[in-house]
């Protein structure tokens, strides 16, 4: 895949996990502490697709060959997919919302970051390994969140 499709892809996925994370903090008004935390993570899903868009414009403006990204088109799609079912139905409670938000935090930039390595683009391989610790970030905070509830961890 071209490395602005793909770099357009996943800015789109960032802004879309953070409009789910905005209707989480807006489902969950009734408890502070949880509609604080979901709305931490939108900030940080828009810091992160900022990042990508900071990339882009690096990339845009660079002279030679734009290299490709092996990315897996069908994972792609299947996360999309699963992203426009969450943000298509509320979850029955906060449970579920840890649930589907620990599901969606499944990293997909490992590949990217690998790829990026292997194509020497250092630019990019530094993307991706921000991006992939945001999201172990953002699983560590859910399965933490999960454990105050005395929920098992997603």
């Amino acid at each position: 895949m071209n490395i602005l499709t793909a770099l357009k892809t996943l800015s789109d996925y960032e802004i879309k996990m953070a409009e789910l994370y905005g209707w989480y903090s807006e489902l969950f008004a009734g408890d502070e502490k949880f509609s604080a935390f979901f709305n931490k993570m939108k900030l940080e899903e828009i810091s992160h697709q900022n990042q990508i868009k900071f990339q882009q414009r690096l990339l845009l403006n660079r002279r030679g060959a734009l290299p490709d990204l092996a990315v897996d088109e069908e994972e792609v799609r299947r996360f999309i997919e699963t992203l426009a079912r969450a943000l298509a139905e509320p979850p029955k409670g906060i449970a579920e919302a840890i649930d589907m938000a620990c599901a969606l935090e499944t990293s997909l930039y490992q590949r990217c970051h690998a790829q990026s390595l292997l194509k020497d683009e250092q630019g990019l391989a530094k993307l991706f390994t921000s991006l992939g610790s945001g999201d172990q970030k953002h699983l560590a905070d859910l399965k933490q969140l999960a454990a105050s509830l005395g929920a098992p961890h997603p």
